[in-house]
């Protein structure tokens, strides 16, 4: 199978958990997913490398009091850092909340991407028009641009 096949079959299988309510740490379509566990699930139900990862308890908010990088070593158990921009489809982006990087979504085609985020369920937006994802609104100076990077199966 051709990377480009690979990558879309990707993007499939994550489309499979559009509406699928955001519940932390749940691996069940239809029933919950995090932004972490889509990327598992996705990756297990497209046979990539990764569908089998078994992660271990993490706090909600761990990302808040912590400078840690444990969504990152999640991650790169099954992804590897690219240096292109922009994401390709199937590749992950991933941003920084808090003190670390701590949410993610896959790509469709930049800017349109797949992710669960905390309250609402797993669906598809245009990450450039999402504030919350290009800004750190939580800051008092809301124009300071939100880190964040690019992994992939294919890096």
């Amino acid at each position: 199978m051709t990377e480009a096949a690979e990558r879309q079959r990707y993007i499939t299988a994550a489309k499979g958990y559009i509406g699928t309510p955001y519940h932390h740490m749940g691996m069940i379509k239809g029933a919950g997913v995090d932004c972490a566990t889509l990327l598992i699930c996705a990756a297990r139900d497209a046979g990539l490398p990764g569908g089998d990862c078994v992660l271990d308890y993490y706090a909600p908010h761990w990302h808040l009091h912590r400078n840690s990088q444990k969504y990152l070593s999640i991650i790169h158990r099954f992804c590897k850092p690219v240096d292109y921009w922009p994401p390709r489809p199937g590749d992950i982006v991933l941003w920084q909340f808090g003190r670390s990087y701590s949410h993610s979504a896959i790509v469709i085609d930049w800017p349109t991407i797949i992710h669960a985020y905390v309250g609402r369920p797993v669906g598809i937006e245009d990450a450039d028009r999402n504030m919350k994802l290009q800004f750190i609104i939580e800051d008092r100076d809301a124009s300071k641009p939100r880190p964040r990077m690019v992994v992939s199966h294919w890096g």
